[in-house]
């Protein structure tokens, strides 16, 4: 969706870094990266509706990435919060948790860039 916006906006060559993301070895620290992700959608809602404000744009043309799920994004919200739950013990709480915070950095390392 991203490089679809990309090309919307007249990006021929968007740039190729990736961010370096941790390790994923582990069930609980999956679910902790996949927190923040998921949890992304949430906030992306708001910005879709903002930037088609501000920059004219219809939606889905130019801003696909930040509609995600579109009208299923709170219904995914929930499931993945579900899973969580049951996916995650007690005594793995703390590598979940981690595991997000990481995901957080690089999120933010990456939009420094």
């Amino acid at each position: 969706m991203l490089e679809r916006d990309l090309a919307w906006f007249g990006v021929s060559q968007p740039d190729k870094r990736r961010p370096i993301l941790p390790d994923m070895n582990d069930e609980a620290i999956l679910l902790g990266a996949m927190y923040v992700m998921e949890g992304s959608t949430l906030g992306g809602q708001h910005i879709a509706r903002h930037v088609e404000r501000v920059l004219s744009l219809t939606q889905g043309n130019g801003d696909a990435y930040f509609r995600g799920y579109e009208e299923r994004t709170g219904s995914m919200w929930k499931e993945s919060c579900e899973m969580l739950r049951t996916k995650v013990p007690e005594d793995k709480s703390e590598i979940a948790i981690g595991s997000a915070k990481a995901m957080f950095a690089v999120f933010g390392s990456w939009m420094l860039q």
